[in-house]
């Protein structure tokens, strides 16, 4: 008996002494891992422009720019209270629990997936947003604005398919928190279609934060805060939905949000996002996924997560094929593909 005593003492202390070490491992590699990324962001800026440290603020004085520097910044700062995911993972884990929580990360991770292709856009429309707000050319902002949201709407509209369908036969290969997570499908089907409606809106809100009228998009921000807090609250206290509720919450809001900046932009700038093809996209991705649900269902469901997708994937090409929505074959070409494998 005092044997073993000792033995779980010793590793109950082994245990507790080691724990520490653990986390100061992942600390040095984290820091490290940044200060990698620290030299590699110099070395490449440098090989782009050399680098020359300037500690004058000549330009930060002229013409009291620091003024018009302070306002942006203070409003960019209040802006980040709109972070409605952030609002949601803290109702859920106080109000809900952190099972729940865990849940919704999950299912917040596959939703991301359908905003992948807004990323890198965004980033290089930028400059071609500004120029047309400084030269005043609105028509062809509106045509560059009403493209590219087609374009980001119509990929977000193929993962998403493709996230729908597969989704079922995903949470078979989680055994420990499958079945919670299949529960929770209506929850994927809510917030992907917010997200597509967020998505379709284009960048509405690069084009009001690069104006003038930057000071109304933070604020809209705010609203969409304040708005997805109580319809939280409501959906949480009056319902029995739990991560439903909050996801109707979100789509709501965010709907809301979209919609305002929508016509807001329509009157200042006479721009908008939507277009005709929107709805032949909308339209040939629900019989993609209506098909692919009828299709029959295998017992294997390594299958059914792989043939069920690439059957959404064929027929969305087949419609695309005929209606000429998405230029799909300046992508999908030899010179494409040797350009990323790199072939000579």
């Amino acid at each position: 008996m005092e044997h073993f005593l000792s033995s779980y003492t010793c590793l109950h202390v082994s245990q507790r002494t080691h724990q520490p070490l653990r986390i100061q491992h992942f600390f040095i590699f984290f820091f490290g891992m940044f200060v990698l990324m620290l030299f590699g962001i110099h070395f490449y800026a440098n090989r782009l422009d050399k680098i020359k440290l300037d500690f004058k603020t000549d330009y930060f004085k002229k013409d009291k720019f620091y003024k018009q520097f302070a306002t942006y910044s203070f409003f960019g700062f209040l802006g980040t209270f709109g972070n409605y995911m952030a609002i949601n993972s803290f109702m859920i884990g106080e109000y809900l629990g952190m099972e729940e929580n865990g849940i919704y990360s999950v299912l917040l991770a596959l939703v991301s997936l359908i905003s992948i292709p807004q990323l890198g856009l965004f980033n290089i429309s930028a400059p071609i947003i500004s120029k047309n707000l400084a030269d005043g050319d609105m028509e062809d902002l509106d045509r560059f604005h009403k493209k590219t949201s087609l374009t980001i709407y119509f990929l977000g509209a193929v993962l998403f398919s493709c996230i729908m369908v597969g989704f079922p036969y995903l949470t078979h290969f989680m055994p420990k928190n499958g079945v919670m997570l299949r529960e929770y499908e209506p929850v994927i089907w809510i917030w992907g279609s917010a997200v597509l409606v967020d998505l379709a809106t284009g960048f509405n809100g690069n084009i009001i934060s690069l104006s003038k009228y930057y000071k109304f998009n933070i604020l809209m921000m705010l609203l969409l805060a304040g708005l997805t807090v109580g319809l939280n609250f409501y959906f949480i206290n009056n319902t029995d939905l739990k991560l439903i509720g909050i996801a109707l919450s979100t789509a709501i809001s965010l709907t809301t949000y979209n919609l305002i900046k929508i016509v807001f932009n329509y009157f200042m700038f006479k721009v908008s996002p939507l277009s005709i093809e929107m709805i032949f996209v909308s339209i040939i991705c629900t019989l993609a996924i209506t098909v692919a649900i009828v299709l029959p269902v295998f017992e294997n469901n390594f299958i059914n997560l792989m043939y069920k997708p690439a059957v959404v994937l064929i027929l969305i090409f087949i419609g695309n094929y005929f209606t000429k929505i998405f230029p799909v074959e300046q992508y999908l070409n030899m010179k494409f593909i040797k350009s990323i494998l790199k072939f000579k």
